[in-house]
């Protein structure tokens, strides 16, 4: 991994030809990019549209009619959604070509280009058919980072503080401390990608494969975030919805005796601090948007649920510790129905 001014520059000494993948809504940047490398463009659309098993067979096809060997790059140059298609994409042509990611947004650069976990969306389930294979190469360019939209660099803070709040004290403090200098792209906002990349990967390289009940803490957040992007007909961004599930979550955690009240009222804090919602209506306008029922029916396909009908859930404790609990899942149904109704 390679993270600084310029690092994109590093995908110029990679060996063999390449496929960029990207997406639509970057397409000036992508063609810039692809005539850098002189490598074949594959754009994809945006959103959650593009993590479908159509999608994924007809960027197969694509590389097939091009030729492309195992000896070749496949380079995903976006957000989560390109790393998460073009990742899963590479690691099952030929079985596994070589593949490199040049994040475009913060949250993909702390969170979907770390730790090998690949994915498209199928039967209306998010991120239900996947594999775990890490790539080759990741290059952060900080550049292109803090030259974000303003609403792009706040869903990354999402993941940041799910970071910050569950594996790393110190890291929350600076948020709580130098906010303004990490909103306006400060020297403050390369150490919070530095350290946020550094605390997944010491996760990742204790349970690659999430096999160990380690890995689950990344999922902070993320068991009502799912719901909420589900019930939304996925119209929410998945950073905002993490930041409401983290909400929701230490709230539940809280009522449930595991989630401390000072752990809550600062993730409340924080949250508020880097304008991110904490419920539903700071999500979306007009409840009548939202469908509860497919929220519900991705708790039932939580891919946590076990064979006893319960959901292995991680909450955070403490600032900076947490501990995974197994709910039954109507409770957990339950309670966020009555998460949802504030």
């Amino acid at each position: 991994m390679t993270v600084g001014e310029g690092a994109l520059g590093l995908l110029s000494s990679l060996e063999g030809r390449k496929a960029v993948i990207s997406t639509s809504s970057l397409k000036e940047e992508a063609l810039e990019l692809s005539s850098k490398l002189d490598a074949a463009l594959y754009l994809l659309p945006d959103g959650e549209r593009a993590k479908s098993i159509r999608e994924a067979t007809r960027l197969l096809r694509w590389l097939y009619e091009m030729g492309m060997t195992r000896e070749d790059w496949v380079v995903a140059f976006g957000g989560g959604t390109v790393s998460d298609v073009a990742g899963f994409v590479s690691s099952v042509y030929m079985r596994g070509t070589r593949y490199a990611i040049a994040p475009t947004t913060l949250l993909a650069a702390v969170d979907a280009s770390i730790g090998g976990k690949n994915a498209i969306n199928f039967a209306g389930t998010k991120n239900l058919v996947g594999t775990v294979r890490q790539p080759s190469l990741v290059t952060v360019d900080t550049g292109i980072l803090k030259r974000l939209p303003e609403r792009e660099l706040k869903a990354g803070m999402a993941e940041v503080i799910k970071y910050a709040l569950s594996l790393d004290e110190g890291l929350f403090s600076l948020l709580e401390q130098r906010r303004d200098d990490v909103l306006q792209r400060g020297k403050a906002l390369d150490e919070v990608i530095l350290r946020s990349i550094d605390a997944k990967m010491k996760v990742v390289e204790k349970d690659e494969l999430d096999s160990r009940g380690i890995r689950i803490v990344l999922n902070l957040g993320h068991t009502f975030a799912h719901a909420i992007e589900a019930g939304s007909g996925f119209s929410v961004s998945h950073g905002f919805a993490v930041a409401a599930g983290i909400s929701m979550e230490c709230w539940l955690g809280n009522r449930l005796g595991i989630t401390s009240h000072e752990a809550l009222t600062r993730a409340l804090g924080l949250l508020r601090d880097y304008g991110l919602p904490r419920t539903l209506s700071e999500l979306i306008r007009e409840r009548r948007h939202f469908s509860m029922a497919a929220a519900l029916r991705a708790l039932n396909e939580d891919k946590k649920l076990g064979t006893t009908g319960r959901v292995n859930v991680p909450f955070v404790t403490e600032i900076g510790s947490w501990k995974a609990v197994e709910l039954p899942l109507e409770q957990l149904k339950d309670s966020f129905r009555k998460v949802m109704a504030q």
